[in-house]
């Protein structure tokens, strides 16, 4: 039978950018789906023989020269992307896997996926089945990795050859070679059994190598961790056996002595401070002792340890010995010889000294005749940068009466660096000073000095640059990096290693597979451009900051339906003053955020659980019109409402449990309960549930409930009401699948709860003006007192209302 993979799409909130890819036999136009799906393969390929099937090896040729489709099977077979062979950078030798991109909407959800491959010189096609039963897959867009592919079958008929292999077993071993090993205590000898420079394979030309190694009994010095890593720690003697994996009878033994180290030299103290007279001053013993020779009883390489001064002005070393000639700064290197014992073992003839070195830095002081600032080595927003003045020569020790001072301002908008100070440090005879940058640009610091004592200087400046700080947690999340140059930069993985598991761009994908790395054709990242990233999993945010940009960025158009929007904003705005569109915002547009609630254009103005455009966060903007719209960003930074800038605001507080860093895109519905409008009162909200498990919240804003939903497409989706001051919990009776929006402000979906049991909602803009309010203890209130109130009407009826 044949086998195939069922897959269940995910409906991703966004719209592609369409790309034509084209082959000489299939071709296909993407942009037609809204989701899509990154599937990465290689292929088995089998001959058909009269005994059988005997696989063949697909080589690099076959993966460029074969073709390669997708189709998905409904109710009919549609083609829905194609595939690329793609060479896996960093694997052990030449590999290739395919990558398809395949499209789907939301009616595909469920729909078995079919693979075909076609070669262009026998004009043939073939079905290309999965090698191991189907699987079902939900969820993530990203089925298999570079390194861990699905695996599809070609099956050839009776036609060609089959290729067989010959293996070269594994005798024995040479023993005479490097069987007797020295070193020194500390010294890491896994190197020299893993690499194979211990022992000779016998034959040389073995087809497997590999060895397994333990200790044998009656060792002294020797020790293995669980990973294989062998290490003398001790003094004595060991011996290690070292076994074909092969052939475990295969084995011969290394011995090993491991001898005390060779002397190594230190200073008890990185920094001196001598004093300097009218004349040089002999400081030979201040110097002398704070150099310790160790460990106790080893031995030297039979050479003098040697001195070097970096400014013989300063501090000169004879004859005579250590002798401070005028005030400043010099650093003394000590040098010993030692010999490397192990690099003699395994080459004997060859020059095995190498060197320990240790280095003094030496102050010889006076009085104060200036300052010096050491000036931050970088600074970045939200996060605090240190400077340091110290006296000038350095070692001098400031005056009781002395002042000094820190300013700076924003070269680029003239706004104040608010965030400055400076403080005295006694201990280490410096000033020190903090700055906290809010923007990132261009900043000139200023230190003004007065040493009460008549040295005035003016100021001491330096024009730096504040960098964007971004902070990625782990799992999920929409970003745009509002200030970086990236031209700067070789490629994304100089900027997040091997952190990044995955950025998706309207359109692209850059996947980092754990085994070959960085695999995709997602370019660099600017303020123009909007991504999903998902980072690996740990202990505490990421932080990375980027040097080089500016600020603005170029009109942006998007088109009809679903769109990426990038935010270059380095500061907090409004959704009304962060952006334009041609031809105005129009009825049914929405903003829609990660996990900060969205929000929906309605009545001429933005309504929902957004308020606000957060720096580096990324966004969906749904265009509800019928063509292309451009986007203008008008308010990037303004200096003239610097000092009315909105704070920065961290994640908005959950009133539900629930992660949403699983998920890579959301569900946002507006919805109106009990055919009614509710009051603003943040009394109620809604919890969104798959199975017992919250996967997102909703607030109700003018009347409505404003939700979203972090889940996997497909997924059955339940909602649950609470009143927030009692507690209480309620079903809703509806329940949706995943989906990437619901109801509007105009049309909102309908939900209904037990109208009885929850008190005041069904009617708490239509009370009848003749009823009569009362506190729980019989007095008349108003009808718009907060709390527990009973409300009479005319017909003598009481109910208990919650405000």
């Amino acid at each position: 039978m044949r086998k195939v993979l069922s897959l269940t799409l995910c409906m991703l909130a966004l719209a592609f950018s369409a790309f034509a890819q084209q082959t000489s036999h299939w071709s296909y136009q993407y942009g037609q789906g809204k989701s899509e799906v990154y599937i990465y393969a290689d292929i088995e390929m089998y001959q058909e023989t009269i005994n059988g099937f005997e696989q063949l090896e697909f080589t690099a040729n076959d993966y460029q020269s074969y073709q390669f489709a997708a189709f998905l099977s409904g109710d009919m077979i549609e083609l829905r992307g194609l595939a690329e062979a793609m060479l896996v950078p960093n694997a052990p030798k030449e590999t290739y896997v395919l990558r398809f991109l395949v499209e789907g909407n939301d009616n595909d959800n469920g729909s078995e996926i079919l693979f075909k491959a076609f070669d262009p010189v026998k004009q043939k096609e073939y079905d290309l089945v999965l090698a191991s039963e189907p699987e079902f897959f939900s969820g993530d867009a990203t089925i298999g990795e570079p390194s861990n592919p699905i695996h599809l079958q070609l099956t050839l008929p009776k036609e060609t050859t089959p290729v067989t292999s010959i293996t070269t077993p594994f005798y024995g071993f040479n023993e005479g070679k490097f069987s007797f090993i020295e070193c020194r205590v500390g010294d890491d000898l896994t190197p020299y059994f893993v690499d194979g420079r211990a022992f000779d394979v016998l034959p040389a030309e073995a087809s497997n190598k590999a060895v397994n190694l333990e200790l044998l009994d009656g060792n002294e010095s020797l020790t293995i961790d669980k990973a294989g890593n062998i290490t003398a720690t001790t003094t004595g003697a060991g011996m290690v056996k070292v076994t074909s994996v092969d052939n475990p009878q295969i084995s011969c033994v290394v011995y090993v002595t491991a001898y005390n180290d060779y002397k190594t030299i230190s200073v008890s103290q990185s920094e001196l401070s001598v004093t300097y007279k009218d004349a040089p001053v002999d400081v030979s013993g201040q110097v002398m002792n704070l150099v310790v020779l160790g460990p106790e009883g080893a031995q030297t390489a039979g050479d003098d340890m040697t001195y070097v001064s970096s400014d013989t002005e300063v501090l000169e070393i004879s004859t005579d010995g250590f002798m401070a000639k005028k005030p400043g700064e010099a650093d003394v290197t000590f040098t010993l010889p030692v010999v490397n014992r192990l690099m003699k073992t395994f080459d004997p003839n060859g020059n095995h000294t190498t060197y320990a070195t240790a280095t003094l830095h030496v102050t010889v002081v006076q009085g104060v005749t200036g300052i010096q600032v050491e000036w931050p080595t970088t600074l970045a927003t939200g996060q605090s940068s240190q400077l340091i003045v110290r006296p000038v020569p350095q070692g001098a020790r400031f005056g009781a009466n002395a002042a000094i001072g820190l300013s700076g301002h924003y070269m680029n908008y003239k706004e104040i660096v608010e965030n400055t100070s400076i403080y005295y440090d006694e201990n280490t005879n410096t000033y020190v000073g903090t700055v906290a940058c809010n923007i990132p640009g261009e900043l000139d610091l200023t230190v003004n000095y007065d040493d009460g004592e008549g040295t005035v200087l003016s100021e001491n400046s330096e024009v730096m640059e504040c960098g964007y700080t971004f902070v990625m947690n782990q799992g999920w999340e929409w970003r745009t990096i509002p200030y970086a140059n990236f031209n700067t930069l070789n490629s994304l993985e100089t900027v997040f290693g091997t952190e990044l598991v995955e950025i998706r761009t309207q359109g692209s994908q850059l996947y980092n597979d754990p085994v070959y790395g960085y695999f995709g054709n997602t370019g660099l990242l600017d303020q123009n451009v909007g991504f999903k990233l998902k980072m690996e999993a740990s202990e505490a945010p990421k932080s990375y900051v980027f040097y080089g940009g500016s600020l603005g960025m170029d009109d942006l158009t998007l088109r009809k339906g679903w769109n990426y929007l990038p935010n270059p904003n380095v500061t907090v705005q409004t959704l009304d003053n962060a952006f334009s569109l041609n031809g105005a915002f129009i009825e049914g547009d929405r903003i829609v955020s990660k996990e900060n609630g969205f929000a929906e254009y309605a009545n001429g103005q933005w309504t929902g659980t957004l308020t606000t455009l957060q720096p580096g966060q990324g966004y969906l903007f749904y265009n509800a019109g019928e063509a292309n719209r451009v986007v203008t960003y008008d308010n990037v930074y303004a200096p003239s409402s610097a000092r009315r800038m909105l704070p920065r605001q961290a994640a908005k507080a959950k009133l539900w449990d629930y992660d949403a860093s699983r998920f890579r895109d959301n569900m946002t519905i507006v919805a109106e309960l009990n055919g009614q409008r509710m009051a603003d009162n943040g009394q109620w909200s809604v919890g969104a549930f798959v199975g017992n498990e919250c996967r997102g919240e909703g607030q109700a804003v003018d009347g409505r409930l404003f939700i979203t939903v972090h889940a996997d497409a497909g997924e059955q989706v339940s909602f649950k009401l609470r009143n927030e001051i009692t507690g209480e919990t309620f079903d809703i009776e509806q329940t949706v699948h995943m989906q990437q929006m619901l109801g509007s402000v105009k049309r909102p979906f309908g939900m209904t709860t037990d109208a009885d049991t929850v008190t005041g909602i069904q009617n708490v803009n239509r009370e009848p003006e003749s009823s009569r309010c009362y506190d729980l203890g019989g007095r008349r209130i108003s009808s718009n007192s907060k709390g527990i109130q009973l409300q009479r009407a005319d017909d003598g009826s009481v109910r208990k209302l919650m405000r």
